[in-house]
């Protein structure tokens, strides 16, 4: 390559480079794994249903902009009316065709987040429904959109309980709800909550830009069919433990340390790429892979929450959700080797070695990035 090619090459490089820091950074914050810090209870009782939820004033949109964030318990009286009516309307419930009617509703402003000032960021609702005919409500779906602006406003999660056929007997599962996922049937049968969790993995792998992230760094660190099939192999029996074991409780490990290991893992690898990787063995770089989707598996965790499913839903829930993390990895894949096949195809001067450079640079540097922006996350959480 000649000098003046050579200087062109890298001017792109660097472009491309700001281009992926700046993506980067709106990325890496959108799809971080937050737990949600808004929760709430859902109570099925026969063909009564009762709801608490904690939700963000900023989600209100009859508040404007005077206030924005914040409520005095002086504004909710006086704009009571005005609010519940918008939280009716967007906080809604179905049982199939049958109706419900509102027998209690009310407003409080959540003592958790409320301070000396008198003001506070969070509404608790308390709602209490009953719905016509007097047969038990098998299958329950909650629809709402009352997220917030922050980063941790933008989901909630709720537990639902219902009772079963004798009284003593309860039944219960957890749901999350954000922007994606604004409506949720409780209670469905098996077959229906297999192909939701499957689609959820499918969602959750391709957007999330961490592990796409790491999975193409693997990818470019070696070349052939043979060793993507074992990369993809390694990492999905690591990933697939991991998961397992922290939905089942037999692990647990704090977000804190999980989610700034992952976007260290991408630098790590990266760095690999670019030195020490080249003379390492195949299974030396197969345990470090390995060990990678170990830490990867706990973030796919933060996803979904099993908790109060009975064993047989939560296999059923884990193997649908593992199964679609795998789908999106293997779309991905494929998309990624038809993408490099493109590039060696029409820019004859770029090799595999420089794409492997310039995957394992931005990388590197959306990654520190990443680890950087979750280490000040969770130290201002705490």
């Amino acid at each position: 390559m000649a000098a003046g090619d050579t200087f062109r090459f890298g001017q792109r490089i660097l472009i491309l480079i700001k281009l992926f820091i700046a993506v980067a950074f709106w990325v890496g914050c959108a799809h971080a794994h937050l737990m949600p810090v808004q929760e709430g209870f859902l109570k099925i009782n026969r063909n009564e249903v009762l709801i608490t939820l904690s939700i963000p004033v900023s989600s209100l949109k009859s508040l404007g902009n005077t206030q924005p964030g914040l409520i005095n318990r002086n504004e909710l009286e006086l704009r009571r009316q005005e609010i519940s009516s918008e939280i009716k309307e967007r906080l809604t419930f179905s049982a199939q065709t049958r109706k419900y009617e509102i027998v209690y509703f009310n407003l409080m402003l959540s003592p958790v987040n409320n301070d000396n000032s008198g003001e506070a960021d969070q509404l608790i609702i308390y709602e209490k429904l009953l719905f016509t005919g007097s047969e038990n409500i098998e299958h329950l779906t909650m629809s709402c959109d009352l997220f917030g602006f922050q980063q941790t406003e933008k989901s909630f999660s709720i537990k639902a309980t219902r009772q079963g056929v004798s009284d003593s007997d309860f039944e219960s599962e957890s749901a999350v709800f954000d922007v994606l996922n604004e409506s949720r049937e409780f209670f469905k049968p098996l077959p229906s909550l297999f192909v939701d969790y499957l689609s959820l993995g499918i969602e959750h792998i391709l957007s999330g830009f961490d592990h796409l992230l790491f999975i193409l760094t693997v990818l470019v660190a070696g070349y052939g069919m043979r060793y993507w099939v074992s990369i993809i192999t390694v990492f999905s029996v690591a990933h697939s433990i991991t998961l397992a074991a922290t939905l089942f409780a037999l692990i647990s490990i704090s977000p804190v340390i999980v989610e700034p290991s992952i976007a260290a893992s991408i630098v790590i690898m990266a760095l690999g790429n670019m030195s020490f990787m080249n003379t390492l063995k195949h299974k030396y770089v197969y345990l470090i892979i390995f060990i990678c989707g170990l830490l990867h598996g706990m973030g796919f965790a933060s996803a979904i929450n099993l908790e109060g499913f009975n064993v047989s839903t939560k296999i059923i829930t884990l193997v649908g959700f593992n199964l679609g993390i795998e789908f999106g990895q293997i779309v991905f894949l494929f998309t990624a080797l038809a993408l490099i096949a493109l590039i060696n195809r029409l820019f004859t001067k770029i090799n595999n070695l420089n794409i492997k450079t310039f995957v394992s640079l931005t990388a590197g540097l959306c990654g520190g990035i990443l680890l950087i922006q979750r280490i000040v996350f969770y130290a201002q959480s705490n």
